[in-house]
Formats: structure tokens, C-alpha cells, sequence
């Protein structure tokens, strides 16, 4: 395999290894609020957006 190709190969697996890292953050952080307004929902009957 080339350098260049290798050197993309590295760059690639960077990049979605970061992406991945980010998606799980916001999917944890949605599942949060979700909680949340579930929550508020049940104590005080409010819908939240």
C-alpha cells in the first residue's frame, strides 16, 4: 500500500472515530432531556418542547 493511502486510511479512521465519539454525546444528552421532560410531565403535568 502506498504512503498516501495509508496516510488517508489513518486520517478516515480519525475522522469517524471523532464522529462516532460525537454522535454517542448527543445521543446521550437528548436521552437526558427526554428523561427530563418526562419528568417535569409526571410532577407537573407541563409538556415541554
Amino acid at each position: 500500500m502506498k504512503k498516501s493511502h495509508r496516510k488517508v486510511t489513518e486520517d478516515h479512521d480519525k475522522y469517524v472515530e471523532l464522529y462516532t465519539k460525537a454522535r454517542e454525546e448527543r445521543h446521550s444528552i437528548e436521552r437526558k432531556m427526554r428523561n427530563l421532560k418526562v419528568l417535569v410531565y409526571k410532577t407537573y403535568k407541563i409538556r415541554l418542547k
